[in-house]
């Protein structure tokens, strides 16, 4: 499984952890200042994947100032879960490029 991800020119570790180190009601999270995302070693590897992209897209609200200032917290993490649903059906490999 992937260990680090670049987002916005900024490398964050991806650590696999107890869920019992989670928040009672998350399967990741992220630690801005350390940056690093916490992911639930529980997981299967498709819902590893789709916690990563969630957790991949509020560190990119972050860096981009798009944050409960601007929505409210319900309304950014239902954005959130609704833009993983999306990426996560999104075949990369099958994209062909012309000349790369």
């Amino acid at each position: 499984m992937i260990s680090k991800v670049n987002i916005l020119g900024i490398d964050h570790t991806i650590d696999y952890i107890p869920k019992c180190e989670l928040l009672e009601q998350c399967a990741g999270l992220v630690e801005y200042a350390k940056a690093e995302i916490k992911i639930s070693n529980e997981l299967v590897p498709q819902q590893k994947k789709r916690v990563i992209l969630h957790e991949i897209l509020h560190v990119i609200l972050n860096e981009l100032n798009i944050t409960d200032e601007n929505l409210c917290d319900i309304c950014t993490e239902d954005l959130i879960k609704r833009l993983t649903v999306g990426l996560v059906n999104v075949d990369i490999i099958d994209i062909k490029t012309e000349g790369v």
